[in-house]
């Protein structure tokens, strides 16, 4: 997700990219607290800026950031997911999964922003980039944490009910637009092929109930013409 920020005093901001290096390093640490306080001399091109009263400041989409403040104050800010933010959104995403039990709530809304962008993806017919998202989060190449089935199964304590109900609405849009690709099943196929479609990484229980109406993201449905990429 993307964030921008308006601060009250003064604040030091401190970033870091979302490079391959930088979130191996993060997912490493996973069990720690403070981890930027931890890695901040390990991680690699850390800028540092200096915020203002009544300054504003943005943040990209994946960027590891942390603020730092001489005396107390507050930051308003707001948060949005977009299509072009999938691939940090799916990489943030891994480095902050947990083992069972550890689960935060920024993981969780991790799993909802990645979401978000993945059903603005292909409302964009970005199709590929969605399915190489889907396939990042097979829990077959995750596994060296110990834990199997889809993100939504009971092996990751990842919630999509009473704590987001948001998160159930998006997975039944992504489902909803796999199906109106028009494209073949065998295109959606994990690369591992005891998964079948890479939509199981995410949940098993992809079903629309009778009557449920599915939330569009962004105000914009995710319905295309078959056939149409």
């Amino acid at each position: 997700m993307d964030v921008f920020s308006v601060c009250s005093d003064w604040k030091l901001w401190v970033f870091f990219p979302p490079t391959s290096r930088n979130l191996s390093l993060l997912e490493a640490n996973v069990k720690y607290t403070k981890r930027l306080h931890r890695l901040h001399d390990t991680l690699e091109g850390g800028q540092f800026a200096i915020v203002g009263q009544d300054e504003a400041c943005y943040i990209p989409a994946g960027y590891l950031h942390a603020t730092y403040s001489w005396k107390s104050s507050c930051t308003v800010g707001c948060s949005w997911s977009s299509a072009e933010a999938l691939p940090a959104a799916v990489d943030v995403l891994v480095a902050e999964l947990r083992p069972r039990g550890e689960v935060r709530v920024a993981t969780q809304q991790d799993l909802y922003f990645f979401l978000r962008s993945l059903v603005q993806a292909f409302y964009r017919e970005m199709v590929k980039e969605c399915k190489d998202a889907m396939q990042k989060v097979c829990w077959r190449k995750l596994n060296g944490m110990g834990k199997q089935g889809a993100l939504l199964g009971s092996g990751w304590g990842l919630k999509a009910g009473s704590s987001n109900e948001d998160i159930s609405s998006l997975v039944h849009s992504v489902k909803e637009a796999v199906d109106d690709s028009g494209l073949p099943q065998e295109f959606w196929q994990c690369d591992k092929a005891e998964c079948g479609s890479v939509l199981h990484h995410i949940s098993q229980e992809v079903k629309r109930t009778r009557g449920q109406e599915v939330k569009k993201t962004g105000g914009q449905g995710v319905k295309r013409k078959r056939g149409g990429q």
